[in-house]
């Protein structure tokens, strides 16, 4: 793996983080008051071209990493949901 790989892989792991508080306030607080639906729905669109991309350029990082991006946000749009009634 080369340096450019690395990088992009770092970068994954700390973009794939990022959604995991949200996840664990949704499930701690069973309350979805302030989360933006329509925010997490344009990361998975968004995400979800990017993993094209990867699968398109052979590149693991990628489409691994923006994989996970998009179930995490599908995660946090289905909680939202589940938690706004």
């Amino acid at each position: 793996m080369g340096t450019i790989e690395i990088i992009g892989c770092m970068a994954g792991i700390i973009n794939g983080f990022a959604f995991i508080p949200q996840i664990s306030k949704l499930l701690k607080m069973r309350e979805s008051l302030g989360v933006s639906v329509f925010s997490y729905t344009c990361t998975v669109i968004g995400c979800s071209v990017w993993m094209i991309y990867g699968i398109i350029m052979q590149s693991i990082p990628i489409t691994l990493f923006n994989s996970f991006n998009v179930l995490t946000c599908i995660v946090i749009i289905l909680l939202s949901r589940q938690f706004s009634r």
